[in-house]
């Protein structure tokens, strides 16, 4: 549906049955559901209850649609993926031995080309824990200053009145459903 003008100077539009402020996207009102009207009978309600299931339809069709859509380009950007990682393993050795030659001698470690650039940089020493058990075991015998210990707490177990715990206390929500 293309938006209706409803005066030349009026951010007001006419799009389908609603009105809508085009420069907010604020839903002003429905054109058969002016302030005034209230629903007065089932028919009034099962039109309500109708234009929700539209809406709910629709946002779930876009849902469906944004999934496909994004299946489908990470399909496309993991098929790139793929052939970077080609590109890397089969011409890695060969650009890292080009540009020791290039440098060969020289000060900086660094090499600017227009799609790109050969860099060396030198890297920090990490730890990398592949066993976390041994490590620990070890450290608590050697360096217990190195262990971190977390607590977390189990608000399931406390009682109704904790300080600078706050506790809501059981309501009744009203729902209104037109999908299942």
């Amino acid at each position: 549906m293309t938006a209706q003008p409803l005066g030349d100077t009026n951010t007001i539009q006419r799009v389908g049955d609603w009105l809508v402020d085009v420069e907010t996207g604020e839903i002003v009102s429905h054109l058969r559901a002016d302030a005034d009207w209230q629903p007065t009978s089932e028919t009034d309600v099962e039109w309500i209850l109708g234009l929700f299931l539209e809406e709910e339809t629709a946002i779930y069709a876009r849902e469906k649609q944004k999934q496909t859509i994004l299946a489908n380009l990470t399909a496309i950007q993991q098929s790139h993926e793929r052939r970077l990682d080609w590109l890397r393993r089969r011409f890695a050795g060969a650009l890292e031995q080009f540009a020791r030659d290039q440098l060969d001698g020289q000060k900086k470690r660094s090499l600017r080309f227009a799609a790109g650039a050969l860099r060396f940089r030198k890297t920090q020493p990490k730890r990398i824990v592949h066993d976390e058990k041994a490590a620990i075991a070890w450290a608590r015998e050697h360096l217990p200053t190195a262990i971190a210990v977390s607590e977390r707490l189990l608000v399931s177990d406390l009682p109704d009145v904790v300080p600078g715990v706050e506790l809501v206390p059981a309501s009744e929500r009203f729902s209104i459903e037109s999908s299942s």
